[in-house]
Formats: C-alpha cells, structure tokens, sequence
C-alpha cells in the first residue's frame, strides 16, 4: 500500500474514533445536567416545606398524596408541590395546616414547640442571579451581611420573618447579626444564577444556630 492511500484511511480511523468519542461525552454530560434539576411541577402549583425544629425527626403528609415526606432534627426539607389555588391539609408529627394555597405561591411551615407556623416565601423564577432567603426564626431582629458587617445582603429582619435579596453569582460566606453582634455565621457558599438559597437562624442551647440550603423541589406520590 502506498503512503498516498494509507493517509486517507488513518484519516477516517480518526474522525470514526472522534464521533464516537464526542457522542459519548456528549450523552454523559446530557446524564449530568439531568441530576443538576429538579422535578418539574405543573404551571398550576403551589409549593409547601418543612423547617423542622424539634429534636426528632419530623414525618410530613400532604393532601392526595401517600408517600410521607421526612424531615430530619433542625433540617430543611425540599419544596413539595400540590395543586394550587385550594385548600390543603398538611400534617406534620399529627399537627395539621388547613388553609389555601394560591397557585404559584410558596411556603416555609417551621414546626416548634409541637406547632405549624407558616411563612410566605416570594416565588422565585429568575435566571440571571441567585436569590437569598433569609429566615429569622428567632425573638430578636437580625440583618444578614458579610462576614465583616460592612454590608447588609437582607436587612432587618423581624422575628419568625423572612425577606428577600438578588444578588449576582458569587462564593461567599455571610452572617446573621443582632445590631453590631455577630450572631451566627454561615458556611461559605457557592450561590449559583438561577437557584434560591435559604438562611436560616434559630435559637437552640441558649445560642442561635445558622442553617444554609439550596432550595429544591422534589416529587412526593
């Protein structure tokens, strides 16, 4: 065989090697930014979590579903969605939530003491920054800011409240503040455009406790 046509076959040895190579990665990183999203609801839901604040695990039902959702000691659980714009019965540990629940609204319910409270989240569908969710589960007024107390990222937030800050994408790691104490500090965090991330404080022992989550929603049949 001459050198003349054994450089056509290499030639295409190559290119056959390379398409199966790109179709390979291809399907691979396909496989993994699948894992990267949640579940999908249907555009007429309504989203309800758990911040369960008891010393035990916490067992949550929802109206028309018979999976149970569960929520460990001082942990977050994921969003769940139901059909909005009615009213939903949701039980944690035996204590049950009766009330509407407009269609795209969403909601934390911190159980304490035995008891349901609910706080109303602001929906988030933005793509271009991360958005900030600062929880104040305590009986004082606190701001979240930066670890020095230079910057405020959400302000004056009173007791059993929350707000709401957008804020470009950034590794960061931030604290909760009672006037110029700092009062409990976060683990640094990669806030990603396009998701929501809660702060929460709550008072535990004496001290205030920091959790920090990435919101997300799952599917409960």
């Amino acid at each position: 065989m001459s050198h003349n046509s054994f450089r056509p076959l290499v030639w295409l040895q190559i290119c056959i090697f390379t398409v199966f190579a790109l179709n390979g990665a291809l399907a691979t990183a396909k496989d993994g930014n699948e894992a990267l999203y949640d579940a999908t609801a249907p555009a007429d839901s309504a989203f309800a979590r758990v911040i369960n604040l008891a010393d035990k695990t916490a067992s949550v039902k929802f109206e028309g579903k018979t999976a149970v959702q569960t929520v460990g000691a001082y942990q977050v659980s994921d969003y769940v969605f139901f059909t909005g714009g009615k009213t939903q019965t949701i039980e944690v540990n035996g204590e049950s939530l009766v009330r509407a629940f407009p269609t795209n609204s969403a909601w934390t319910l911190v159980f304490a003491d035995g008891k349901l409270t609910p706080i109303e989240d602001k929906y988030y569908q933005g793509r271009k920054k991360a958005q900030v969710s600062f929880y104040n589960l305590s009986e004082q007024p606190l701001d979240l800011k930066t670890g020095d107390g230079k910057h405020a990222v959400v302000a004056n937030v009173a007791p059993m409240a929350n707000g709401q800050r957008e804020i470009n994408e950034v590794r960061i790691g931030l604290t909760a503040w009672a006037a110029s104490t700092a009062a409990a500090a976060f683990e640094p965090t990669f806030l990603k455009k396009g998701r929501s991330y809660s702060y929460v404080v709550y008072p535990h022992a004496g001290s205030l406790k920091p959790i920090v989550v990435a919101d997300a929603i799952t599917s409960l049949e």
